[in-house]
């Protein structure tokens, strides 16, 4: 079953449904006197456990990746529905927020082979961390990203918990910003790759501008959940961490885990470094002018 697509396409499936339609029912029957959003919460844990269990019995940390993309989106969606929010502005916003989800989540698909693959950063750490790596696997690996996640949806739940203006409009636009920056890039990576066989850096589009635009493109969209929030309910504490925590998320963790692996695999990469900016599209530096360290 390993060797084979549509059969590993089905077992995460099948994993999916038992996690979100598990976390529900233990929420239904168990904390159904919470306040929504903690409920909410609740469900995302408890389906995060279930998933991370599938992932220890297909020694598979990568059942986890369509978490990220699909998960908030249902959770979204069951908000929606338990507050019976349709108004216009929240529905602008789900609809942009709806786009980003699938295509990510239909992008996972394509490029999944099966479940005898898995993401080489999951792999690398199974290599480094034998004794604990599933200790590394539950908190750093799934929870913690999970957690991330679902504080960065905090500020699209306020809006649906206690209405929204046009202001969401500006997030909606945001949000359809970020996907299509993220598009634009993954197509040009790949497009890029597809079209040469040297070990080389893209530098092609945007990636001749900045050295993540689909990292930038992410960025944007959580920043554009975020600041409708900010400005209807600027009291609500708890709509500001997420997307802070998100941009700290990539600058400091994705990126350089991506840049040191890049570096050792395309000799040009140290220039491509000083000469291009690290996340924000901009205009490429000379590299006479540069001294020191690359940002």
């Amino acid at each position: 079953m390993k060797g084979q697509k549509f059969l590993s396409l089905l077992v995460v499936a099948f994993i999916y449904v038992v996690a979100l339609g598990g976390g529900y029912f233990f929420i239904y029957f168990i904390f159904n006197d919470l306040a929504p959003i903690l409920k909410l919460l609740i469900m995302d844990v408890f389906a995060t456990f279930i998933v991370y269990l599938a992932s220890v019995v297909f020694k598979n940390t990568s059942v986890y990746d369509p978490y990220w993309s699909f998960v908030p989106w249902v959770l979204i969606i069951i908000a929606m529905v338990w507050y019976e929010r349709f108004t216009v502005p929240i529905i602008i916003l789900a609809v942009a927020f709806t786009w980003w989800s699938w295509r990510l989540t239909i992008n996972w698909i394509s490029t999944f082979d099966n479940l005898g693959w898995e993401d080489w950063r999951y792999t690398k750490y199974r290599d480094n961390n034998r004794f604990v790596f599933e200790i590394i696997n539950f908190f750093g690996l799934q929870m913690m990203p999970t957690l991330i996640v679902f504080v960065g949806l905090l500020p699209f739940l306020v809006l649906i918990e206690n209405g929204s203006n046009y202001f969401s409009i500006i997030g909606a636009v945001m949000v359809f910003l970020g996907a299509l920056l993220e598009i634009i890039s993954d197509h040009q990576l790949h497009e890029f790759r597809r079209n040469t066989k040297e070990l080389i850096t893209c530098q092609k589009g945007l990636w001749n501008y900045s050295r993540h635009p689909n990292y930038l493109g992410e960025i944007v969209i959580w920043f554009g959940l975020a600041i409708p929030a900010i400005i209807q309910y600027p009291t609500i504490w708890y709509i500001y961490p997420g997307c802070i925590l998100m941009l700290l998320l990539f600058y400091f963790i994705s990126i350089p885990m991506m840049e040191k692996r890049q570096i050792k695999r395309r000799e040009d990469y140290k220039i491509y470094q000083k000469t291009t900016s690290k996340l924000l599209i901009l205009p490429k530096r000379k590299l006479k002018n540069i001294e020191g360290n690359a940002d």
